[in-house]
């Protein structure tokens, strides 16, 4: 049996009358077979793809966590959530980070990598693909 998703969209102040925390937003998501993306306004979301990237990369920072590094830095996070789990990896040009990659359990049909893109050093742009 194939299985659809939809999208929900919903600002926090809604979604907080209604669930309340975290882990109840994922049982929601699981029982209803939709992707929760979170506004942090009390409107609509001016960009959803970022929203949508930001949301999950922000809300990772709640769950247990392995840090990993290379040669000092960090380059990997892995979150437990659940029975589930979902790396971060950080990627750098010498010591300038300019890409964070989602993977694993993620939820489907997000863009997955966060690029940072800078001139003569200073962060001129954010893309999401």
């Amino acid at each position: 049996m194939a299985t659809s998703t939809s999208t929900l969209k919903i600002t926090r102040n809604q979604l907080a009358k209604f669930c309340g925390d975290d882990e109840t937003i994922r049982q929601f998501e699981k029982l209803f077979g939709l992707v929760v993306t979170l506004d942090n306004s009390s409107g609509g979301s001016s960009d959803p793809v970022a929203t949508t990237f930001e949301t999950i990369n922000q809300n990772l920072n709640s769950y247990p966590k392995q840090l990993g590094y290379t040669l000092g830095k960090l380059t990997a996070i892995l979150y437990t959530v659940g029975s589930s789990s979902i790396t971060k990896t950080l990627g750098y040009a010498g010591d300038t980070l300019e890409t964070i990659v989602l993977s694993g359990d993620t939820p489907a049909g997000i863009n997955l990598t966060k690029t940072l893109v800078y001139s003569s050093g200073d962060l001129v742009n954010v893309l999401y693909s």
